[in-house]
């Protein structure tokens, strides 16, 4: 394992956003490494969860979600991504003792919904998650975004709303924060109104990165740290310390880090911001990608022992309240 390259100061106590307490917190500067704009944020380690929180949010966070942000427009490569999720997952299900690990039917089962179940992704961008769902037959789906422009309708007939969690009207068996709920800028409160809004027996599955080992190994490079936009990061223990703060347990927990955790933090090492020209996220389907694919192959094998040792930089849990 590589030398961690953790900058660490000590600062006047701060209040935890995960798990509440007050206590002295490590000081960590995190450039903005997604567009390369050269900004410069503290972010603040929690001395008793050891979760992450960005000390002073922008005032204006919409600016860091211009229209390019990957999750509002889906590229071409995208969405052949998730044809083939689809249609191989279609595949598996006629194939005895076959499953696609991690798809989204897999995070379905997770969720303990079925297809009639009414969910709901809050954060969902253009949708890309609730389309897929579609094609595999769910029929109570909608989604929530407070950046998008304006809302809309999936091609199945599902609505999307301009609108964080608190601004739905509630009754779900399911709602989702996909990569989503580290972009709040109220944890605990968007915790609570989730709660608020679920039918009795109803859960709620978070997605989120996770501070691990990945942080341990590369520090401010980390690239799940995603400054600005990722507002807060929990550890486990933190994870569980907010969720029953506001009401929750946390009664499953699966982790599905992968090879990003390695080449992106590698990629924030030599200074290429993920989404340039120079990124793997653009050369990997090139004749000369950016990053060996027999490194990212390494890589992804190292992701998978993480996950079974629940240390890797990634996970969901499933929430349920705490009744």
């Amino acid at each position: 394992m590589m030398e961690s390259r953790i900058d660490v100061a000590v600062t006047e106590k701060t209040e935890c956003v995960a798990c509440g307490l007050t206590t002295g917190a490590g000081i960590h500067t995190v450039s903005e490494m997604m567009f390369g704009t050269g900004e410069e944020f503290t972010y603040l380690e929690c001395g008793n969860c050891r979760s992450l929180q960005i000390d002073s949010p922008p005032a204006d966070l919409g600016a860091y979600y211009p229209d390019g942000y990957y999750s509002f427009e889906p590229s071409q490569g995208q969405r052949i991504k998730d044809l083939v999720a689809v249609v191989g997952a279609r595949l598996a299900a006629h194939v005895p003792h076959v499953s696609v690990r991690g798809s989204d039917l897999d995070w379905m089962e997770f969720g303990g919904v079925d297809r009639d179940g009414s969910i709901i992704d809050v954060g969902c961008g253009s949708g890309r998650l609730l389309r897929r769902l579609e094609q595999h037959g769910y029929s109570d789906l909608s989604g929530a975004d407070p950046f998008i422009a304006a809302d809309f309708t999936l091609p199945g007939g599902s609505p999307v709303l301009r609108s964080g969690v608190d601004g739905l009207a509630g009754g779900f068996d399911l709602i989702m924060f996909n990569h989503s709920f580290e972009h709040t800028v109220d944890p605990l409160g968007t915790l609570k109104a989730a709660g608020e809004r679920l039918k009795p027996g109803g859960r709620l599955l978070l997605r989120v990165p996770v501070v691990a080992e990945a942080f341990a190994e590369f520090g401010t490079e980390w690239v799940q740290l995603d400054a600005p936009r990722h507002l807060h990061l929990q550890t486990v223990d933190g994870m569980h310390r907010l969720a029953r703060r506001a009401g929750f347990r946390v009664i499953r927990t699966l982790f599905d880090s992968n090879a990003f955790q390695f080449w992106g933090s590698r990629q924030n090492g030599r200074g290429i911001p993920l989404a340039s020209d120079d990124s793997y996220t653009k050369t990997r389907f090139t004749l000369r990608p950016s990053v060996r694919r027999t490194q990212i192959m390494r890589d992804a094998v190292e992701a998978r022992k993480r996950n079974r040792w629940s240390t890797g930089d990634q996970a969901g849990f499933l929430l349920a309240l705490d009744q």
